[in-house]
């Protein structure tokens, strides 16, 4: 295991995290909670990784040893939260947030990196021989969280089912379960806005007064957008999973009365019916039952050949990928700059690797959100 220099040490009983000049925690010398409470967007940004560690029975370790001993364990673990977290990514974050409570923010850090030095530092505090162990989540920064919101956020992480066990690391099912998730929030970062809802968004010029529904809502993300722009007719979301804000059901049997919506949308959502042809059809089939007349069906596809399918199960011959009859089709394209890390981050996020020749990055490259769409 790596050797920690020991802090010097202190006298008394713990002090609460404070911020001297330079930023740091007076006591363990990472980051205060001075620093994370500020949220500098040079490091708070929606999709970057952030854990939170929690030590266990740190109070009555003190009972026990001495305050002394104590703030020599709390210097040791922010020591070795912060060596393995800057290895996991070059642009790591670590604070002292609470008493026993450090958090970190990483932006180019992918999930496993992150697991593994946060599955590293749990280890090596576990191997310290003072009979600490430790609680770790692993979670996203969301689209207007705060960092005050994400600290609640966690605290129900460590109180679910296996969190309570000592000595454990949770990984928020929204990462392991959903690598679009991390693929959307660095696409976002790049392209300066919530990738694809905003581009979308801004092509689409929804009246706010109309109702919409969106199927394949996941969790709600492209509607809370909706509403933050000042959307006022009425929003529904469908998804297998439900959730808060967002209804369980199921695209070829969607539970709505016929003409019950002026736009349905299918973000990237109908490549998940299966193929062949007519699961598509049977979507797409119920997407017109609930439309109202004059509706608009806004489909955005994965790539050219799920285009060509769900244009096939529209009925239409199959339309040209670059180019769409006049005002069936937008493309919206979006210049960005795409690093080394940037590219091996996207490519693991695609379950694949990259091999990265660093002189040849950082490379230009585009964004491309293809919609089709039919008024009905």
């Amino acid at each position: 295991m790596r050797r920690v220099r020991l802090f010097k040490e202190s006298k008394g009983p713990p002090e609460p995290p404070q911020l001297n000049q330079s930023g740091q925690d007076m006591l363990t010398g990472v980051l205060s909670r001075g620093v994370w409470e500020r949220a500098d967007p040079m490091w708070w940004r929606p999709g970057a990784l952030v854990a939170l560690l929690n030590v266990d029975r740190m109070i009555q370790f003190n009972a026990a040893t001495g305050h002394l001993m104590g703030d020599h364990a709390l210097r040791l673990i922010g020591s070795l939260l912060a060596i393995y977290s800057d290895e996991a990514g070059s642009q790591a974050h670590t604070f002292r947030i609470g008493g026993n409570e450090f958090a970190v923010v990483w932006h180019d850090a992918t999930v496993e990196s992150a697991t593994s030095a946060v599955e590293q530092a749990r280890a090596a505090v576990e191997a310290m021989g003072l009979g600490l162990t430790v609680r770790i989540a692993v979670s996203i920064i969301r689209e207007g969280e705060t960092p005050q919101r994400v600290l609640i956020r966690f605290d129900g992480f460590m109180h679910e089912a296996g969190i309570s066990r000592r000595n454990s690391v949770y990984i928020d099912p929204e990462l392991s379960l959903s690598t679009l998730t991390i693929r959307d929030a660095l696409l976002s970062r790049l392209c300066g806005q919530p990738w694809p809802e905003g581009p979308l968004l801004d092509a689409l010029a929804l009246s706010p007064a109309l109702d919409v529904l969106d199927v394949g809502a996941g969790d709600e993300r492209l509607l809370r957008l909706l509403r933050a722009r000042g959307h006022t007719g009425r929003l529904e979301g469908l998804d297998p999973v439900g959730g808060e804000g967002v209804r369980s059901g199921m695209a070829h049997a969607l539970p709505y009365p016929d003409a019950s919506f002026d736009v349905v949308l299918f973000v990237r959502a109908l490549a998940h019916m299966g193929w062949p042809d007519t699961a598509l059809r049977t979507a797409l089939r119920e997407a017109r039952r609930v439309l109202r007349p004059g509706g608009r069906l806004v489909v955005v596809a994965h790539g050219p050949e799920h285009l060509r399918a769900t244009w096939r199960a529209l009925g239409q011959a199959d339309a040209p990928v670059k180019a769409a009859p006049e005002g069936m089709g937008i493309d919206v394209r979006l210049p960005v700059s795409v690093t080394g890390q940037d590219a091996r981050a996207l490519a693991q996020s695609s379950g694949g690797e990259q091999a990265v020749q660093e002189h040849r990055f950082p490379v230009r490259d585009t964004l491309h959100l293809t919609i089709r769409q039919q008024t009905l």
